[in-house]
């Protein structure tokens, strides 16, 4: 019988990683602890740099223990705060502007956590890349995995402005993002982005320590109704957490300027905007032909609603849950090119790509006028996101990252049941 100690391993988030849907952070991260702690002694440490729950539900339940800490800025005032942020953001050697600090404390803390607890490794998501810098350093002996996510470089050199001295401002900052990412890739034994054009934000050719690893489909929560009988009108779909700012700025392109076009065209089509925390902004462009639903029970019986989703994206980076969940929905989708490059989809194979409102405009419209066309592309696609982004098959590639012996070790008799 083996009666070697099981592995104990620190998932270090922003947030408690539950409910699965409550964010894109949620959306990667709760499968990845109802796999881990049933395999490892997981310990959960949230950053949490607001108010979160303390009590563990869904598979958080598994974790051998969920540890809650306040993650405060520095204790200055307000404005000092500010000036020395934006100093910071300015000079050459200070972190890039959006770059999280942390009261000194904070990295003791997780030092003397590492200290008493002699993890096997540490997957950090959390941000605050300088105490995740000095914590690395003081445990050489621990493996770390940074998991970006997003490319933080990436998603700073999407941002749109006409204004020239803050072109020039995000241009800066997004250098000094490439650097600060250059840097951990450098001090972790391994990082892990969610698509291939994130990984090559920091450096063209990632190097053998830098690793793709996509967001997956959770199956069982997406179970699709019996099929769709063909609306009486014509449903364009968008679909997201509308607090997310280029969520925000995609929905209202759409609203404002892509739909009317295409109602001009085929006067009773209507827009439905599916996704939590609305602000005002997007809850105001409900009316007659508009539905914004907010947060919503299940989002499959939403998605599958629409006659084609439209994502005219121009901000943010990584993988986009969304187009992944239309795809695997059936639900043919049209979005740009900046969209479409973290999932790996093939122009006219799996989606339609457009950039400006009126190519984005003549996509859809062709979606809605070839009906056979449109249901062999989205086809493919679900066929597309079931090869390519299923979580059994995901998630074992993940382990070997974070710990390459992984497959050397028998597993099974360390599995733990589903919480109750």
């Amino acid at each position: 019988m083996n009666s070697a100690p099981v592995p104990r391993l620190l998932l270090v988030l922003p947030a408690v990683p539950w409910p699965i849907r409550r964010d894109g952070m949620s959306l990667r991260f709760a499968p990845l602890v109802d796999y881990l702690a049933r395999r490892y002694e997981l310990d959960l440490l949230v950053l949490a740099r607001e108010d979160e729950p303390t009590e563990p539900t869904g598979s958080v339940k598994l974790c051998r223990s969920v540890r809650v800490i306040q993650a405060q800025a520095v204790p200055l005032p307000r404005l000092a705060r500010k000036i020395r942020s934006v100093w910071s953001g300015l000079v050459p050697w200070g972190l890039p502007l959006g770059a999280a600090r942390h009261k000194t404390a904070l990295e003791h803390d997780i030092s003397d956590l590492l200290q008493s607890e002699r993890y096997s490794a540490v997957i950090w998501a959390a941000g605050f890349f300088d105490a995740a810098l000095r914590v690395r350093r003081r445990h050489p002996g621990v493996r770390f995995v940074m998991d970006w996510v997003d490319s933080p470089a990436l998603s700073i050199s999407r941002l749109r402005t006409t204004r020239r001295d803050l072109r020039l401002l995000s241009r800066y900052t997004a250098w000094k993002w490439r650097r600060l990412e250059r840097r951990v890739r450098d001090v972790f034994d391994a990082s892990i982005y969610i698509s291939l054009v994130d990984a090559r934000t920091a450096r063209a050719d990632p190097g053998v320590r830098a690793h793709v690893i996509p967001n997956g489909i959770t199956v069982p929560d997406a179970q699709l109704a019996q099929p769709r009988a063909p609306a009486a009108s014509p449903v364009i779909g968008f679909l997201g957490n509308m607090s997310y700012e280029p969520n925000i700025s995609a929905a209202l392109r759409l609203a404002r300027r892509v739909f009317p076009q295409i109602k001009a065209v085929i006067p009773d089509a209507r827009l439905l905007i599916i996704g939590r925390d609305p602000p005002p902004v997007i809850a105001g462009l409900a009316n007659a032909s508009i539905e914004v639903t907010g947060a919503v029970e299940d989002i499959w019986s939403h998605i599958t609603r629409a006659t084609v989703c439209v994502f005219p994206m121009v901000e943010g980076a990584g993988l986009q849950n969304k187009i992944l969940e239309a795809m695997y929905a059936e639900v043919p989708v049209v979005t740009t090119a900046a969209a479409a490059s973290g999932v790996g989809a093939v122009h006219a194979e799996h989606l339609l790509i457009g950039e400006t409102d009126e190519d984005i405009v003549d996509q859809t419209l062709r979606l809605l006028r070839e009906e056979s066309y449109a249901r062999g592309l989205a086809r493919r696609a679900r066929e597309f996101v079931v090869r390519e982004f299923d979580w059994t098959a995901i998630l074992p590639r993940y382990e070997a990252i974070i710990a390459p012996a992984a497959e050397n070790r028998p597993f099974a008799q360390h599995e733990r049941p589903s919480p109750g």
